[in-house]
């Protein structure tokens, strides 16, 4: 082989630092914009749920360094899943935006010219893309400024006079700011006179509940349609499928608020988009072991200790949860699982769902092993993946007891947690979003 003649270095180096010293830094308008108004400004803008907006140059030069320590940490945006599988709907910032951001910060966060900027970025979020009906609180309501933890129940009119399926959704919070999430559930018109009993008990509009569209006192079984909230509006449910809703139907829009004061007001509604054309229907199923909500030691997280976890196994084909949510699946052909919805609360640390396959393999469903109670999702896949009438499923949640929750609190005051509805107590379940094979 041939060396390489020295005298070329000096000048091969001289031709790099020239070229290097032709490109222009990165500029905000041209290089920065498109990301930031792609990826943040739909919270980080007025009125929304983040604490700042970044919608201008001024605001994201003021930001700077916070934008980069939270995309380079993924933090931010908020996509908590874990890599295991490919999911539609995927707003989790690729390497490349990362490193775009950082080096645009490095060379001096220059400004650019407002008349150069660069092309939008186009990101799926699974956003609705008609408005077929409108489901709304028939008034704003006063939430509890005595209780950061107020879960209101409303019961919302449907306005379609036929059988009809929700192809996808999206929540409108009324107040950004006092909306933490929305459950929303379906009632069948031969449940409406239990859940119109829970309404016509309060004096307010909508009903008291906890955990489930539940009271204390009263029951009525309701299939869970989807979860949205302020960064997270809803979506439209993967390929073919969708939520059948029959002719009188109604919902219970669960919502929580939190930190409420004294002049606030609320009154959200769902959009839906909707299709006459019949398609596969889509229920979600819960993942629980239904003794932890009864048999207070079942699950206990005992105080100061930082690594504590339970699990369940079984089939949830034909568990006693499908008797909250009912279903009109044949579950003896299996069912295709299109996407999942873990939930905990803040003791959090990580939650997961395998599939344990009749011949013992597992295979996983989803994991997060960083849980942030203010970040929770369904996760779809770009291919659904099969669970048979004799697989079972495995779900392990981690939590960690052994720091004090609130300022002023000290480690003496820690306190055992089981089992419960308010975000004080835990939680350990994963939504399967399923249709027929």
């Amino acid at each position: 082989m041939k060396s390489f003649p020295g005298f070329l270095f000096p000048v091969l180096l001289g031709l790099q630092t020239a070229h290097a010293a032709d490109v222009p830094p990165l500029a905000y308008y041209k290089d920065v914009k498109p990301i930031v108004d792609a990826y943040c400004v739909s919270c980080h803008s007025p009125g929304q749920i983040a604490p700042f907006s970044l919608t201008n140059y001024t605001e994201v030069i003021r930001f700077r360094k916070a934008i980069v320590t939270a995309t380079q940490s993924k933090s931010m945006p908020p996509w908590k899943v874990d890599p295991l599988h490919d999911y539609i709907y995927d707003i989790s910032l690729p390497a490349p935006h990362i490193q775009r951001l950082k080096d645009w910060v490095d060379q001096g966060a220059a400004a650019g010219d407002p008349m150069d900027v660069g092309p939008s970025l186009s990101v799926d979020k699974g956003q609705i893309e008609s408005i077929d009906a409108v489901a709304r609180m028939n008034a704003p309501y006063h939430p509890n400024t005595e209780n950061d933890d107020d879960y209101r129940c409303f019961l919302l009119d449907w306005e379609p006079d036929q059988d009809t399926f929700i192809k996808g959704y999206k929540v409108v919070p009324g107040n950004p700011k006092l909306v933490h999430h929305v459950a929303l559930y379906l009632v069948d018109p031969k449940n409406l006179d239990k859940v119109t009993a829970m309404v016509d008990e309060d004096e307010q509009d909508g009903y008291q509940c906890f955990g489930g569209p539940y009271t204390k006192g009263k029951f009525a079984p309701m299939p869970f349609v989807g979860i949205g909230g302020p960064g997270n509006g809803g979506f439209i449910f993967p390929e073919d499928t969708g939520i059948a809703v029959a002719q009188g139907s109604r919902f219970v829009m669960q919502v929580h608020y939190s930190s409420a004061k004294a002049e606030d007001l609320d009154q959200t509604e769902v959009q839906f988009q909707l299709s006459q054309e019949k398609l596969k229907s889509g229920v979600y199923l819960p993942v629980m072991n239904v003794m932890w909500p009864f048999l207070k030691d079942t699950m206990k997280i005992p105080a100061g200790q930082d690594n504590v976890s339970h699990s369940w196994q079984g089939n949830p084909l034909f568990s006693l949860v499908g008797l909250f949510f009912p279903s009109k699946l044949n579950y003896f052909k299996g069912a295709k699982v299109y996407g999942v919805a873990p939930h905990m609360h803040r003791l959090g640390k990580s939650i997961t769902l395998d599939i344990v396959r009749r011949d013992k393999s597992v295979e996983p469903l989803i994991s997060v092993s960083n849980w942030n109670f203010h970040w929770q999702n369904t996760f779809f896949y770009k291919q659904p993946i099969y669970l048979g009438p004799l697989d079972q499923v495995k779900l392990t949640c981690t939590w960690d007891n052994s720091k004090p929750r609130h300022e002023g609190e000290t480690t003496t005051g820690l306190k055992d947690v089981y089992w419960g509805e308010s975000t004080e107590d835990e939680m350990c379940t994963s939504a399967m979003f399923i249709a027929e094979p």
